[in-house]
């Protein structure tokens, strides 16, 4: 369909390059533009409160990082990369002083299909119970949950600019500057800096 009729189709997609079809012979990418995935966060007209404001009660952001999702995607280097991660949240789950409700960091692991340990809804939570949430790539270099995490308030950790920058339509380099945090995956891997250090280092 690609290589014949729709050549030149104008096609909204949830990335720029769909890894199924990227290396399809002769089809042009030309007219394909990246939309941000459906969030779970829904829309009900008898909203109280929207869910990226702050919350009075002291529970809410009382973590410092948090990580929903898989350690095993379909990209070897992405698991890799994820493992690292995990290894460094694991490190520093210790209770800081003035940080009475738990560790600064917090690994959540689900299966692969998001069947895992946690339903939507306690995601959602989790989600607004910090204050960073990393977004390291998966299958692709993007995630549903980057997005969940902007509407829960929670700012989102990124290690490739690709992530976003890709949503042109929808956001600016300045708005990528203000609204996520970059650190370059390639530091992570060279051991040059540890994300909860940077992190702690902006809180």
């Amino acid at each position: 369909f690609w290589m014949g009729i729709c050549q030149n189709c104008t096609a909204l997609t949830i990335e720029a390059t769909p890894t199924k079809t990227s290396t399809l012979y002769h089809r042009s990418r030309k007219y394909w533009y990246p939309v941000p995935y459906p969030s779970s966060f829904h829309w009900w007209e008898g909203i109280k409160t929207l869910p990226w404001l702050a919350e009075p009660q002291s529970r809410y952001r009382h973590l410092l990082a948090v990580f929903i999702g898989s350690m095993k995607t379909l990209n070897i280097d992405s698991n890799a990369f994820r493992r690292i991660l995990w290894i460094q949240c694991s490190q520093q789950q210790i209770t800081s002083p003035t940080n009475i409700n738990g560790p600064l960091c917090q690994w959540f692991n689900t299966s692969h299909s998001c069947n895992g340990l946690i339903n939507a809804t306690e995601s959602l939570l989790l989600l607004r119970s910090a204050k960073f949430c990393l977004a390291p790539p998966g299958d692709t270099v993007t995630r549903k949950s980057l997005f969940d995490s902007l509407l829960a308030g929670c700012v989102p950790v990124i290690f490739a600019k690709a992530s976003l920058t890709q949503y042109n339509w929808h956001l600016s380099t300045q708005d990528i500057e203000d609204i996520a945090v970059y650190i370059p995956r390639a530091d992570i891997l060279e051991q040059k800096v540890k994300f909860l250090d940077v992190l702690k280092a902006i809180s």
